[in-house]
This record gives structure tokens, sequence and C-alpha cells, in this order.
């Protein structure tokens, strides 16, 4: 709901159908925020999502006091694609590789919430909260807004982005940074629906979101996916993990982020164990075949 409600926003906002919660780079600093939390453990993902979300929204909310939309869209496109650049630079100096997978599995959308806490739900829940209730506050105006009636000032807009950063914290501290939601589901609502009523445009996109991500979420482990697939499909895929675990062993392109795993597969398949590891390869195969007899 809440990327969907941001993303209509940021059209209205802008009166450009390109507008979502990225335009400015929020989700950006989000992001940021999100990788600098989980590679340091200063604090949780949702706390450090929202401190370097709320950081690009008051550098945001000093230059829309100062120029037009036009010239915003340009400082928000240079400034997100510069967080983005701080983010990946974060990434790539991950201290040890469960850091990486843990930022990666977040960032490839967190519907399972792992390494998510109860307070920072409800963190994340009052944010949510603040920033829905600023949103159906704010409707009317933004509807006149956007229909050319009146023309918000410069100090409203940069208190909107202030709610909208609320919204976006929300939804991607938690779960990452699912894009598309912010940006196709306002366009498809505004297909669907020719009224520039933006309540109606809530309403649907938050329909189209909750089941867009509903259709999206993982239902089943991975391990049941691979029994649902063909046995070749299996058969080949097992021994493509096994030989790239022999190749981990014996690389020597080794540093922190992958010793940890280098050090366990090379105990696995080291010469002593080759028999070991060649008899769970079979058996590994044999079972899978089992199944489908």
């Amino acid at each position: 709901i809440a990327l969907p409600v941001g993303g209509i926003q940021m059209q209205y906002l802008w009166r450009n159908q390109l507008g979502d919660v990225y335009s400015l780079g929020l989700g950006s600093a989000a992001c940021l925020g999100a990788a600098a939390a989980t590679m340091s453990g200063w604090c949780s993902l949702t706390v450090g999502s929202f401190i370097c979300t709320l950081i690009c929204t008051i550098v945001c909310f000093f230059v829309t006091l100062h120029v037009n939309t036009q010239s915003l869209i340009t400082f928000g496109i240079l400034f997100g694609t510069f967080i983005g650049s701080l983010g990946t630079i974060v990434v790539t100096n991950a201290p040890n590789a469960d850091l990486l997978k843990k930022y990666y599995l977040w960032g490839a959308a967190n519907f399972n919430l792992e390494g998510v806490t109860a307070g920072d739900i409800a963190f994340s829940l009052v944010l949510f909260v603040i920033g829905f209730v600023v949103a159906i506050w704010t409707a009317k105006a933004l509807t006149r807004h956007f229909n050319g009636e009146t023309e918000l000032s410069n100090l409203h807009k940069a208190l909107l982005l202030l709610a909208i950063m609320f919204l976006v914290t929300s939804a991607v501290s938690i779960c990452g940074p699912i894009g598309f939601i912010s940006l196709g589901v306002p366009n498809l609502s505004r297909i669907i629906c020719k009224s520039t009523d933006i309540r109606k445009h809530y309403l649907i996109s938050s329909a189209m979101g909750t089941y867009v991500n509903s259709y999206c979420a993982p239902r089943e482990c991975f391990y049941e996916c691979m029994l649902s697939k063909n046995i070749n499909v299996q058969h080949n895929f097992t021994l493509l993990c096994l030989e790239w675990f022999r190749t981990l062993a014996t690389t020597d392109d080794v540093d922190e982020r992958n010793m940890a795993s280098h050090e366990f597969a090379l105990k696995a398949a080291n010469e002593d164990a080759k028999k070991s590891f060649n008899e769970v390869k079979n058996s590994v195969v044999k079972e899978i075949k089992g199944q489908y007899k």
C-alpha cells in the first residue's frame, strides 16, 4: 500500500506520470541506510533506512524551496544516482559474505521478513500511519494542484515530500526496494480509472499493489520448488551445484568475503574426502530419481 500511494502522490505533485518515490532519491537513500545498517551493525534495517532517507529528504526539502518542478526533477535524478553509487560502495566493501548475503536477500524483495524484528515492524507501522494520514488529509489539495486549479507552494511541496518519505521508509526498510510498484501500479490505476480524484487512485493502487506483491511473494521454499521441476532439470541442477562447490574449494581467488565458504568447501572436498564427496553426489541423484519412479 505504501509504495503505490507514495508513487501516485509524486505523480500528482509533479504533474508527471513518470514520477515515483525514487524520483528524488528517496528509495536509493533507504537502500543506502539498509546497507550501512547491515554492514556496520550500528542499528536495525528500519532505523538505518529511516535516518538516511530523512537526511535525503532534508536535502530535497531545502532544494524544493528554491527551484521549480522541472529543475527539482533533474536534481532528483542526479541526486538519486549519487546516493545509489554510495550504496554500491558500501555493499562492495562488505566485511564478510554473511552480511553481503543478508543484504542481497533483503534487496531481492524480503517478503519473508528475514532479519526483521518486532521493533522494526512496529516502527515501520508508525511511519506508515503518519504518511498515510497525511496522504488522506492532503488529497483534495493534491487533486486541485494536479488539475491546475491551484498551485501548491514550495513549502507545501516540501512538507509533502517529508510525508512521502515516511511511506517509502515504512515499506522499503522491511521488504526491500520494490521499484516497479511505485511507478507501474499508479500508472495502471490511471489507465483503469480516468477520474483525477487522487483518493480513488489511492484505493485502486493500494488494491493492485497488494495483489501484485501477494502474487510475487514466494510461497514455497527453494527445495520444494525444485521438486516440482522436471527430473532432468533437478538432476542437472544438482550436478551443477556440486561442481560449483568443488570449484569453490579449489579456487585461488579468496578474500575476506568468501574465505569462510572456501574453507568449508575445502574441508568437504579435500583429497581424503573425495570418495565421500562422490558418494554424496550419487546418493542425492539417486534420491531425486527415486521420487519419480
